[in-house]
């Protein structure tokens, strides 16, 4: 082999090495920086007479269950009367069933709530989650200790309120004044908010928190933070980026519960593409949501 082949040999063999170097080995570093809170959707409500414990209480659905246990005929007669007259008045229907009840109703004296939950007087949500636009309340209570000489459910009705998150009212002909008379009515306002908040579907939320990216040479390291800020479970979601509108990455997540988040890490994540100026990250969710527009962020290189 002469000198001219071997050289030639030789610079193929460098150009390779080069050419290797260029696409695989980590140069420089590009911060795309951090975006958060890519939040929307809002109801109009803000609650601001205080009405209910915290804003925008409310179930899962409009259809809300309830168990009686341990209650003589004419409280339970007074609890069923509450039910109906509530329903007869907004758009929240009640049933009856033994399989994990959302409101439990009891009428024993003896009965206690665990320590560290809360209730308010002798009823309320035990169980609360927090999402960005609602407190989700996956659990309340009714404990009914006073007979009522009522002609109407008063005592039922009132900690039936308390259940579905009405604190008590400074006005004595309130039926959520702080001590029952038989005079008392449920004020519009209350049957007025609950439908407000009811009349909003019950869809999960999916949204980005927040977002974060730095790309040294061809790899990238990403943090992305996801949350369901809805009022159901959402499933199977499809979490995809994409590099100059190049789809690189879909990362499966299965389930996220309302009011709860996701937390994704993705470090050396090798991209092709030179120069990288845009990176999209998309929620890829094929059922419906309270909001589809902050399924998305776009994160640009920081000057």
């Amino acid at each position: 082999m002469g000198w001219t082949k071997v050289i030639s040999v030789m610079f193929t063999f460098i150009l390779i090495g080069m050419l290797i170097f260029y696409w695989f080995v980590p140069y420089g570093s590009i911060d795309f920086g951090i975006k958060d809170k890519n939040y929307n959707f809002s109801i109009d409500s803000t609650d601001e007479s205080g009405m209910q414990f915290y804003k925008n209480l409310r179930y899962q659905y409009p259809e809300i269950s309830y168990e009686i246990v341990d209650c003589p005929l004419q409280k339970r007669d007074n609890m069923l009367e509450a039910f109906n007259l509530v329903s007869e008045n907004t758009m929240l229907t009640f049933q009856s069933s033994t399989n994990n009840p959302e409101i439990g109703v009891s009428c024993d004296s003896t009965t206690r709530i665990n320590d560290g939950f809360f209730i308010a007087g002798e009823g309320g949500p035990v169980n609360i989650t927090q999402t960005t636009n609602y407190n989700m309340i996956s659990y309340g209570t009714v404990l009914l200790l006073k007979e009522s000489s009522c002609g109407t459910p008063n005592i039922a009705t009132h900690e039936l309120l308390h259940a579905l998150g009405f604190g008590h009212s400074s006005n004595q002909n309130n039926i959520m004044y702080n001590y029952s008379k038989c005079s008392q009515t449920v004020s519009p306002d209350i049957y007025n908010l609950i439908n407000e908040i009811y009349s909003i579907e019950s869809l999960p939320d999916l949204a980005f928190e927040n977002v974060s990216a730095n790309m040294h040479g061809k790899y990238l390291d990403t943090n992305v933070s996801i949350r369901n800020q809805g009022i159901i479970n959402a499933v199977e979601i499809n979490l995809k980026i994409y590099a100059d509108n190049k789809l690189i990455k879909t990362f499966e997540i299965e389930e996220i519960d309302y009011g709860e988040g996701k937390k994704i890490l993705l470090t050396n994540l090798w991209i092709s593409k030179i120069n990288i100026n845009e990176l999209k990250y998309l929620l890829e969710y094929n059922y419906q949501e309270l909001d589809k527009q902050n399924n998305q962020i776009i994160l640009e290189i920081e000057n």
